[in-house]
């Protein structure tokens, strides 16, 4: 069987453990590591997003609506 490096994690490994279309894949890892490296950068953006979004709106003052009139 053939196998090849990984540029990432330097393991020797059977060709099936690499993306066939090597145009994707220029770092030339196995497909582990870079599923690896794509969450680390998802985690990166989850982290770096403003949290403004999952905040609800400022409650607004109490106000006296006057005299109630029955």
């Amino acid at each position: 069987m053939t196998t090849r490096r990984c540029n990432i994690c330097h393991r020797e490994l059977a060709i099936d453990a690499f993306d066939r279309d090597w145009r994707q894949n220029l770092r030339g890892g196995c497909r582990a590591c870079l599923a690896n490296l794509r969450a680390r950068r998802a985690n990166r953006r989850l982290q770096e997003e403003p949290i403004e979004n999952n905040l609800s709106p400022p409650l607004s003052p109490i106000r006296n609506p006057g005299p109630v009139i029955i």
